[in-house]
């Protein structure tokens, strides 16, 4: 590793088993409504290379465009290109962290009522079945892969507890999250886990909920994590009741004592939910059927353009200038969080007559063009692509499953003033809405995924420098397991040769701004960092002239588990 050393291995201590993911660079855009997508508060979508992808219909998408129903949940053509560009350095997972008053989730000792929390998230996977599913192959002629119920489910696989390092603050808990993200799931079980961590200032206490990408986009995790744990979820199971299971009153469990990395817990607790029994798997046969039956014709998708200047823009996208933050990836990750208030993010952001996605993308321009000036790359004549996340998610779709797309959009790193960038950013934008159709590189990295070369490609490619993805959260505050949330962070993830990516999420009132960076490729991220807090400080000051208005010490946003705290005159070590 390069430059700053990171945290040492025994200080995180971790619960249960082993936790695996895999890779990939999260992007969003807000939900669309009309024909052409375009960047706004959406969601985290496809990454490094399949972010230039739009996802098929839901079932099967046909070779000509033509859309068919499956009688299975079977994976989409997204699913299969991220599973094939998984490997050790790449984990496909998305995830949240919540910062929760921990409370009412203690024992007297503080610790988690683990066996009780446990108890509780099994009660309530009705709502979300497809965390107790597995990919199971379809065999010779049964086409794509499809989601069946895990024939042995145990709740301590996937909810445990995970231990704060010294010094037990956000900053600790970043560290944390970048050891847990790296790990690839294990496919032989459903794709996700859960850990609690307490130990946080003032009794607050974090969960930590990761999904492998095939599982669900960003907004989908968002959506399962709150129709799982949250008191009023938005799809009910309606065998469940008409609320959340309350946790059961018991005594407190203090949990197993945890060693100094994943440890398996007891085989006695908890006990499984006897209510829930595996399905049978779909037979052989009735797969091979169903494919055969999706081979026949049917009406063709409406697309939305013609796929030509999709492929001009990918022929245009592969001639871009080469930079160091192409850079192949390792297995460390560093993460910074950056906090924003929302309205103040709109004032600027209006004032040029930009959206929200906007002025994230100019600001992560700001930051690329302080980090290359640094290195000593040349940056005042240099444009560069960013992958854009769109949302495809219709209001009635479900809590789980891809349905995102994505655009490449021009940053405009060259632009010397926070101003100029911003309104390059914005025409940079409507252009690319205007002119892009993300389907057609689609089939070509299907392709690539059966022949087994996505992560030859992705390693080499240099279509897109990094990701950017918008996600829009509740608008006022939620409880999850029946406590408060402070705030929520969306972490997406990295694949490749693309190290960088920008995720934004919005949370009762505030703009939380995630960025991940592979760690050997940029031990100089604080460097990014504050390039991004110098633009927003310059951007706010423009629209209050007097120095006020929300633009907090330090002359950036209020940088919280990443670029420094500063509360009533204590300062605080910046966390990068």
């Amino acid at each position: 590793m390069r430059g700053t050393p990171g945290p040492p291995r025994q200080s995180a201590r971790v619960d249960p088993p082993d936790s695996r993911v895999a890779r990939k660079a999260t992007v969003v855009a807000r939900p669309t409504t009309s024909a052409a997508p375009g960047p706004a508060a959406g969601e985290p979508a496809l990454t490094g290379l399949s972010a230039l992808t739009r996802p098929g219909a839901a079932g099967h998408a046909g070779e000509g465009g033509h859309a068919v129903e499956s009688r299975f949940p079977r994976l989409t053509a997204e699913d299969l290109i991220n599973l094939a560009a998984e490997g050790p350095d790449t984990p496909i997972h998305v995830a949240a962290i919540a910062v929760l008053d921990g409370t009412t989730l203690g024992d007297p000792a503080g610790r988690p009522r683990l066996a009780e929390i446990r108890a509780a998230v099994e009660a309530r996977l009705a709502r979300v079945p497809r965390l107790r599913q597995v990919i199971r192959p379809s065999g010779p002629f049964g086409g794509r892969p499809v989601w069946v119920d895990a024939p042995r489910f145990r709740i301590a696989d996937h909810v445990g507890v995970a231990e704060l390092p010294p010094p037990y603050d956000e900053g600790a808990l970043l560290r944390l999250a970048e050891r847990l993200l790296v790990p690839v799931l294990d496919r032989s079980r459903p794709l996700w886990r859960m850990w609690l961590i307490p130990g946080l200032p003032d009794g607050r206490m974090a969960v930590m909920f990761l999904l492998h990408h095939v599982v669900a986009d960003g907004m989908a995790a968002i959506r399962m994590v709150t129709t799982l744990l949250g008191d009023t979820p938005p799809h009910p199971d309606p065998t469940i009741g008409p609320g959340p299971t309350p946790l059961p009153e018991t005594p407190p469990h203090p949990g197993p004592t945890i060693g100094p990395g994943p440890t398996p817990l007891p085989e006695s607790t908890p006990h499984p939910d006897p209510s829930w029994r595996p399905r049978p798997a779909p037979r052989w046969r009735a797969l091979v059927a169903d494919r055969l039956r999706d081979l026949r014709p049917a009406p063709p998708v409406r697309r939305t353009g013609s796929p030509l200047p999709g492929l001009r823009m990918l022929g245009a996208a592969w001639r871009s200038p080469r930079t160091s933050l192409n850079v192949p990836l390792t297995p460390g990750r560093r993460l910074v969080v950056l906090p924003f208030p929302l309205a103040e993010a709109r004032t600027v952001a209006h004032r040029y007559g930009a959206t929200v996605n906007d002025l994230i993308l100019a600001l992560a321009a700001g930051g690329v063009r302080a980090l290359l000036r640094s290195r000593g790359e040349p940056a005042d004549r240099l444009w560069l692509n960013c992958t854009v996340a769109v949302s495809l998610r219709a209001g009635s779709a479900g809590p789980d499953g891809n349905r995102t797309g994505a655009m490449l959009v021009r940053l405009p790193v060259a632009a010397g003033q926070p101003a100029d960038r911003l309104r390059a950013v914005t025409a940079a934008t409507a252009r690319a809405k205007g002119e892009q159709s993300v389907t057609a590189a689609n089939g070509i990295l299907v392709a690539l995924a059966r022949l087994g070369l996505v992560r030859w490609f992705s390693r080499r490619q240099h279509v897109t420098a990094l990701v950017e993805s918008n996600m829009t959260g509740p608008v006022t505050p939620i409880r999850l397991l029946g406590a408060p949330v402070r705030r929520v962070i969306a972490v997406g993830n990295l694949a490749g040769n693309v190290a960088l990516s920008v995720v934004a999420l919005s949370y009762a009132g505030e703009l939380t701004v995630t960025v991940q960076a592979g760690a050997d490729g940029f031990p100089d991220l604080p460097t990014l960092v504050a390039g991004i807090r110098q633009d927003w400080a310059t951007l706010a000051a423009g629209c209050h002239p007097s120095g006020a208005g929300g633009v907090p010490a330090g002359g950036g946003p209020r940088a919280g588990a990443a670029a420094g705290d500063l509360r009533a005159g204590r300062n605080r070590r910046p966390m990068t």
